[in-house]
Formats: C-alpha cells, sequence, structure tokens
C-alpha cells in the first residue's frame, strides 16, 4: 500500500491544506506528498520542502519540483504507484464538495475520509441543516 497525502487545490482554504499535510506527513513520513496546485497541475513534494514551509496561513506553498502531471485526472489516471490510497487533505471546494471523491470513486481508489454524496451533503450547510432534522 502507498499512501498518497493530496493537498492544495484552489479553494481559498489552500493554506489550511498546506498545514494539514504538515501535520500528516510528521506523522506518515514515508508517504507521498502531492500538490494540487491551484491552476490545477500536480506536483511531487518533498517531505522536507514541505516541512520547511514557515507559515503556510500567511504565505502561499510553492513547490520546488516542476509538476509530474498537468491536471490531477491525469495524475489519478495513471497512478504511478501501486495499491494506493489518497489521504485527503484538500479543505473547501473540490475537495470537500465530493468532486475530487467522485474522481477516486469513478476509478476505485480509495481514499479517507467521506464519499461522493456525503460529502456534496455536507458542503451544502443549508441542506445539511434541513437534512438533519
Amino acid at each position: 500500500m502507498t499512501i498518497i497525502i493530496l493537498f492544495g487545490g484552489n479553494s481559498d482554504e489552500r493554506h489550511v491544506s498546506v498545514a494539514s499535510a504538515q501535520n500528516i506527513v510528521r506523522a506518515l513520513p514515508n508517504a507521498l506528498a502531492w500538490f494540487w496546485a491551484p491552476h490545477g497541475a500536480v506536483h511531487d513534494v518533498a517531505p522536507g520542502d514541505l516541512l520547511a514551509h514557515q507559515r503556510p496561513f500567511e504565505i502561499d506553498f510553492l513547490p520546488a519540483r516542476p509538476a509530474i502531471f498537468p491536471t490531477l485526472e491525469q495524475a489519478l489516471d495513471t497512478m504511478p504507484v501501486e495499491d494506493p490510497v489518497v489521504l485527503l487533505a484538500l479543505h473547501g471546494g473540490e475537495g470537500e464538495d465530493g468532486t475530487v471523491q467522485a474522481m477516486l470513486e469513478r476509478r476505485g481508489i480509495p481514499f479517507t475520509g467521506s464519499g461522493t454524496a456525503a460529502s456534496a451533503a455536507a458542503f451544502d450547510k443549508e441542506r445539511a441543516k434541513r437534512d438533519r432534522r
């Protein structure tokens, strides 16, 4: 099994995502870290580069290495590791609304967190409040 920490994204909450990925890589130093850049490309990030990024809530994370895939879809289609499990460290937007979860489910790639339907329902705060009643 290969754990891939997926973080970043195009949401305004990507700074929180970077901080989450830093905490995860401290606990799982052998995991791969993939930064999904705001423009859509996916970068492989060395754990040391991620941990060296100070003040993630104030300064944008800029990967040191060039992109390994032009899009997240291509990264998932050509998954270069055996038995991947994606640990979602995405916050907001497509990382929380079920979009990424749907991409992973369609490909049969296991991931952490809620599935597509639950993510979409929870992301819609009014719907979540209404359905809770």
